[in-house]
């Protein structure tokens, strides 16, 4: 995958300068491997694995304290979709990424988006003759509220099973 340009408008972001010195070069790690959309599936083991392997001082266990301290001020979502999964999602990726070959990319990412709504409710996006159109969020500030999802007692289960393995207890 092709790297990414870091603008220099990150100097002066409000929201970057309210980030540790840990979630920065996190963010930073993060963004290369975004794909085209902005996007990147992130459970803990992956982004480490990916963005951090050798970087000692981003250990596996304090990923997710700086994964929330990075989604909580900056664009760069981390949420949990209703497939129970975790997902990175740059907001507004494409205006930050002047160079992207919009021609290249896939007309809709496999990925979820983060919802502006509800964090884990996906808001979907597709595109009708070459223009996006958003079902969520649409541009104009006005709100279509998605169904609430169905319950899916397995991803509950996976859910608690992960909080307890966590926590060091056994499922």
């Amino acid at each position: 995958m092709p790297g990414r340009m870091i603008q220099d408008s990150i100097s002066r972001s409000d929201g970057i300068s309210k980030l540790s010195p840990k979630g920065l070069a996190l963010f930073c790690l993060i963004l290369p491997h975004l794909n085209a959309h902005g996007k990147m599936a992130a459970e803990l083991g992956m982004v480490k694995g990916l963005c951090c392997p050798k970087i000692k001082w981003l250990p596996l266990r304090s990923l997710r304290r700086y994964l929330e301290e990075i989604s909580r001020n900056t664009n760069l979502k981390w949420f949990q979709s209703s497939d129970g999964l975790y997902y990175l999602h740059a907001l507004n990726f494409q205006k930050h990424q002047p160079g992207l070959r919009l021609d290249r990319m896939a007309k809709i990412s496999k990925l979820p988006d983060y919802s502006w709504s509800t964090p884990g409710v996906v808001r979907r996006e597709v595109e009708v003759n070459g223009s996006e159109i958003e079902v969520n969020g649409a541009p104009d500030g006005s709100r279509i509220e998605p169904p609430a999802p169905e319950p899916h007692h397995h991803l509950e289960l996976a859910r608690m099973a992960r909080k307890a393995i966590s926590r060091g207890g056994q499922v």
